[in-house]
């Protein structure tokens, strides 16, 4: 593992078991090095909640199911949760159910205090 004062991110390929026993994948999430066995990677699942999360749309995903899943990151403790939504060309920042925010092409996003000093334009990610 590379020295870094944040901590790792994974993509879609790494998946985390959630307290519930839950099995989960994410497009990209991002665990801070404290919460890291030993600061190590994991030989298997992680058994933690990321610091961050980020979610692609897919033409097929249905907002329900969407809905529950963004739900379920925010209900363990998931401070940060990104939405993508290539089609819109928007990112939705989930801080809770009732706390977001909706940006667009022209905004720059960051995603404090969690990746401290971590920004950039909406538009790089379309």
């Amino acid at each position: 593992m590379d020295d870094n004062p944040v901590g790792e991110a994974f993509g879609g390929n790494a998946g985390l078991i959630f307290p519930n026993g839950n099995l989960r994948s994410f497009d990209v999430f991002v665990v801070r090095t404290e919460k890291l066995p030993d600061r190590n990677l994991p030989d298997a699942f992680g058994e933690f909640v990321p610091d961050f999360a980020a979610e692609v749309l897919s033409p097929g995903d249905r907002p329900s199911q969407v809905a529950q899943k963004i739900g379920e990151f925010l209900e363990f403790g998931v401070p940060i949760v990104w939405l993508v939504d290539p089609q819109d060309q928007t990112v939705t920042v989930y801080r809770s159910l009732t706390q977001t925010q909706r940006f667009t092409a022209s905004d720059v996003i960051d995603a404090e205090p969690v990746l401290p000093g971590f920004s950039c334009n909406v538009s790089r990610f379309f």
